[in-house]
């Protein structure tokens, strides 16, 4: 389930967990897009009285603004500074958990990344760098294998003031294949694992730049990978014990 729910939106967990009015899954081809699917779940998500699940991935960026608010010295209430730990910890402990049983290729593959609406600020300066620059990206990052999935991604419309960047990367010789366990298998979702370094090969264009990257290696350690599947272990043992007290 951690794998499969990494793939999903947050209509997709309400409809793994058996919640009686989520809507079908979009079944026609210009409902496959990002967009398509947003128009679809449009009216569900819009309903503010019913509880809804939300994506790991909201939750982390809600948790990290208002975690940066307070240390800039903004009033924040007491009791969203500890919702916020409490799930900028379950959201790190998550990606930890993932990262720590990445599989490793026999043979490199290339894998596609489109990021949209990124500030222009941004889109410069990735536009700018260098052949032989290091990129480190020290989340969990999605990818695609193929090339024209993160163009739709990368050629979505971009408001004044943002732009779009579509990443190549070569050589990529770990990480986790999610097309068995994705509800979205044209996708061929391939997920790099944390601390993925990306050393730069070349850049085309400026105002919506192509990177060309090589994939270095995940610098997660091994010390680090062993405590993580250690703890995994001692939260089953936990669950277990909980189970069997409950009956």
């Amino acid at each position: 389930f951690c794998l499969r729910f990494y793939t999903q939106q947050d209509v997709g967990i309400d409809r793994n967990l058996l919640f009686p009015d989520v809507p079908g899954f979009p079944t026609d081809d210009d409902e496959q897009s990002p967009e398509g699917r947003d128009k679809v779940y449009a009216q569900y998500r819009s309903d503010p009285e019913k509880p809804r699940n939300p994506m790991m991935f909201q939750v982390a960026n809600w948790a990290t603004r208002r975690r940066w608010e307070k240390f800039n010295g903004s009033d924040v209430k007491s009791e969203d500074v500890r919702q916020a730990e409490d799930g900028l910890k379950k959201f790190i402990k998550w990606q930890c958990l993932i990262s720590a049983v990445r599989q490793h290729l026999d043979e490199p593959i290339t894998t596609y990344r489109g990021l949209c609406r990124l500030p222009s600020a941004m889109v410069q300066d990735l536009a700018t760098m260098r052949r032989g620059s290091l990129l480190f990206w020290p989340a969990m990052t999605s990818t695609a294998l193929d090339r024209s999935v993160a163009k739709e991604y990368a050629n979505q419309p971009a408001p004044e003031g943002t732009g779009n960047v579509l990443f190549v990367i070569s050589g990529v010789s770990e990480g986790i294949a999610l097309r068995g366990v994705s509800q979205y298998p044209r996708e061929g979702e391939f997920l790099l694992p944390l601390f993925s370094l990306l050393e730069v090969r070349d850049v085309l264009g400026t105002e919506n730049p192509e990177l060309r990257c090589k994939f270095v290696g995940s610098l997660m350690t091994e010390d680090f990978r062993q405590e993580c599947l250690l703890d995994m272990q001692h939260s089953q043992q936990a669950l277990t014990t909980l189970a069997l007290e409950s009956k």
